[in-house]
């Protein structure tokens, strides 16, 4: 089983010293040769079993000495094969670890490229959607802040009265976070309010319409510079974003 043929061809044991000395075999073609070896070992135990019982029959191995020498090495041969399989087994194993870290560091470096490509692009747009919600929501807030200031200088004989956006929960309920995610750039730090416009002190007296009267004008008065402090935010924005696009336009050399 293990000698050479006569064109040549290597032998089972001859190509598993090739396949284990080869730095370059797949996983695929040792996995092959491990079967090959299992089934050659089988054989060579059977061959094994077959040549001992016919050494012990003197009928059939008159000469006792090449009937010992051919069960001996029966035996021998299928020692070797069983000798050498471990080594198989374990060089199949490595090569399999080796070919599935391939695998995985080139899937690996493929979602490494994609994952730094959306961080860019997050670092890129993420600033300028922010701003763009932050100024839709300051609008909006303005906006809301005129309708309930018209709506409440309403004359008694009017029934009119302006919708409000009706956006108040989104603004409420919503954190925007810059870039770090440490600082909140929504909701803004509210503007200073005098208290006392808020909650003024209610006295008595001959003049309490008078003064009743004062406080609606103080109140209306107050909803007008809220609007009117948003207003402005958003026109300094608004502003500001010209001039930073008028500069860089020019750095571009007037390129758009």
């Amino acid at each position: 089983m293990t000698h050479n043929n006569s064109n040549n061809t290597p032998t089972l044991e001859q190509r598993i010293a090739i396949a284990l000395a080869d730095n370059t075999i797949v996983a695929r073609t040792l996995a092959a040769l491990i079967q090959e070896t299992e089934q050659a070992i089988v054989e060579a135990e059977q061959t094994a079993t077959t040549t001992q019982q016919q050494a012990l029959d003197p009928i059939l191995s008159p000469d006792p000495i090449k009937a010992r020498e051919a069960a001996q090495f029966a035996e021998f041969a299928a020692r070797r094969l069983r000798n050498v399989l471990p080594r198989l087994i374990a060089a199949h194993q490595q090569i399999t670890t080796a070919e599935r870290t391939q695998r995985w560091t080139a899937a690996a470096d493929q979602l490494q490229a994609r994952r730094d490509a959306l961080v860019q692009d997050f670092a890129e747009q993420y600033p300028a959607l922010i701003a763009q919600l932050v100024d839709l929501f300051e609008r909006t807030r303005a906006m809301d802040a005129e309708v309930a200031c018209i709506n409440g200088a309403a004359p008694n004989t009017e029934s009119r009265r302006i919708q409000s956006i009706a956006a108040t929960h989104i603004l409420a309920n919503t954190k925007l976070l810059d870039l770090t995610g440490k600082h909140q750039v929504w909701p803004p730090p509210p503007p200073p309010i005098n208290i006392n416009t808020i909650v003024p002190h209610l006295g008595g007296g001959p003049n309490w319409y008078a003064d009743l009267a004062e406080r609606d004008r103080e109140r209306r008065a107050e909803g007008q510079r809220v609007a009117n402090y948003y207003a402005n935010q958003a026109q300094a924005r608004e502003e500001r974003e010209a001039a930073e696009a008028k500069a860089a336009r020019a750095r571009n050399g007037g390129a758009p």
